[in-house]
């Protein structure tokens, strides 16, 4: 991506450039790599991984679980649906990891997916999917669907894409957020936005995808 170089005055002041600024607890660069905030973000959960030790070798499992889910859990979550697709997203899957690792009592090379499914917390990427189409199915009022432009459509509960043209846009948040709910197994889509969060979670924990692409590319099953 090719930087801009423009100077901004506000009441005849010179605006300062700069590379990066935080905005809510969110930090944006210039080219929109958000690899300042993954790097805010796992120096967080670096922190806590000791934690998270201390307390499964001095309380037990559950204390240190909740404390996963008061702290790690939120970090992740929060902003989410802006950084969730950045390249280096598995950065912060791998400090993750080590969080559950560390609950666990499991040794650096153990595989993390049993793991998730025994402590029914969501992957990095089937928490990014989570929140994203939730955002979806929340807030339909925002996409255009294939149902009100035709009736008896072929694409029951889909989202219409918007005309894209640059590498960018294919992977912003709002084109990736159409790609990922329009996967979503049809059945699941019908039920209300309650239902709906709690059959999503169970089926992405069940699921526990280590990729946005494994999910993407995932023959999905019907839900009931």
């Amino acid at each position: 991506m090719t930087k801009l170089n423009m100077t901004l005055k506000c009441n005849d002041k010179i605006i300062e450039n700069t590379t990066s600024t935080t905005f809510l607890g969110i930090i944006m660069d210039e080219l929109c790599t958000w690899l300042p905030h993954i790097v805010k973000v796992c120096n967080k959960l670096d922190r806590f991984v000791y934690a998270l030790h201390r307390l499964k070798n001095t309380a037990d499992k559950s204390t240190a679980l909740t404390a996963y889910h008061g702290y790690v859990a939120s970090v992740l979550r929060y902003g989410l649906i802006l950084w969730g697709n950045a390249r280096d997203i598995n950065r912060v899957f791998i400090v993750q990891k080590r969080c559950i690792r560390a609950i666990c009592s499991a040794a650096p090379r153990d595989t993390c997916k049993p793991l998730f499914q025994n402590l029914n917390i969501l992957s990095l990427p089937s928490l990014y999917i989570y929140e994203m189409a939730c955002f979806a199915h929340k807030h339909r009022t925002l996409f255009t669907w294939y149902d009100d432009i035709k009736k008896n459509s072929r694409h029951p509960n889909k989202i219409v894409y918007p005309p894209c043209r640059t590498t960018f846009c294919q992977r912003s948040c709002y084109r990736m957020l159409i790609k990922i709910y329009n996967k979503l197994p049809a059945p699941l889509k019908s039920h209300p936005l309650i239902i709906f969060k709690k059959k999503l979670h169970k089926w992405l924990v069940n699921q526990c995808f280590y990729s946005i692409e494994e999910y993407l590319n995932f023959n999905h099953i019907c839900i009931e």
